[in-house]
């Protein structure tokens, strides 16, 4: 039998990059959307509809940090119900010992001898508990217990404790088992949103030849690009830490040939003559820093680190 694969992004930049992207470029495809018709009858209506339901989908499911917010408030629930069975087994000790003096065995058979042990697992608790409830509840020691003081409110209460810790204890293994399934829908309509951009990207392509301007504005963002689409690319990158910078605007000549790096710090210029270019490289609490390069007809590859200010 074939085991099932996980799902894998088909795409390398962020989540919120790609959305960001998706939307932006659906939005151009909208005003566009006869041109594209006129080349591939696939892009008449309902597309632009498909293409945004995909967008919408995707943006309403739940993050992979949502996922492990939601896990993080059902394991401290878990902690709390732990907490509140060892409270309620110390509370006990008290009267434990009150309506039996001395008597080491009938205190381990209440589970003094492994209390320690116990309340460093939720599952041992748990087990730990019904013990506990099944000796209180004894008709050797029930009678002696309540004369003590451990009245039977108190002794009800421990399965009351046990059975809090029970369900915070499943409830959190359920969302344990389902947090894979959650990602792995979330990857999917991810990759459906991207399959609705790469189809657009590969179509412009070859719409806008000879439209710079469109050609460019259908641009997958620079990593994801298909190799030797781009004249010049490259790579920004903190000096300091070598993290990859987003949002770094590079750019030559007028701000209409401006790109901005993606979430990989990657960025590119397409269908550029041979010549050479002063190419600036600016981000927001960063130094400026400008580079000349020589662009002779092949892919030029010019990375760059920027410094803090």
């Amino acid at each position: 039998m074939n085991n099932p694969n996980q799902t894998k992004r088909d795409f390398t930049i962020s989540d919120d990059s790609m959305l960001q992207d998706s939307r932006t470029t659906q939005a151009q495809f909208k005003a566009d959307q006869s041109t594209f018709q006129a080349f591939d009858a696939d892009f008449k209506t309902p597309f632009e509809k498909n293409w945004q339901n995909a967008i919408t989908a995707a943006e309403n499911a739940p993050t992979d940090e949502q996922v492990l917010d939601v896990q993080g408030t059902l394991t401290a629930n878990v902690e709390t119900a732990l907490d509140e069975c060892c409270k309620c087994f110390q509370d006990a000790k008290y009267f434990i010992k009150k309506a039996f003096p001395n008597q080491t065995g009938v205190w381990n058979e209440f589970g003094f001898d492994n209390y320690d042990d116990s309340r460093q697992s939720p599952e041992k608790m748990i087990v730990f508990m019904s013990v506990f409830s099944t000796t209180a509840n004894n008709t050797k020691y029930n009678a002696d217990l309540i004369a003590a003081g451990f009245v039977k409110t108190k002794i009800d209460d421990i399965l009351v404790k046990r059975t809090a810790l029970v369900d915070a204890k499943t409830e959190q293994e359920v969302a344990k088992n389902s947090r894979l399934g959650t990602t792995q829908s979330r990857v999917a309509l991810m990759n459906n949103v991207w399959a609705f951009r790469t189809k657009i990207a590969e179509a412009a392509k070859n719409i806008y030849q000879d439209d710079f301007a469109k050609y460019k504005a259908y641009l997958l963002p620079a990593s994801a690009e298909s190799s030797g689409v781009f004249s010049i690319q490259g790579t920004v990158t903190d000096k300091a830490t070598g993290n990859k910078l987003e949002n770094v605007t590079v750019s030559y000549g007028t701000a209409a040939n401006d790109v901005v790096t993606d979430s990989n710090g990657a960025y590119g210029f397409a269908k550029l003559f041979s010549g050479n270019y002063t190419l600036t490289y600016s981000l927001v609490t960063y130094k400026t820093i400008t580079k000349i390069v020589d662009f002779k007809g092949d892919t030029l590859v010019v990375d760059v680190e920027l410094e803090k200010e």
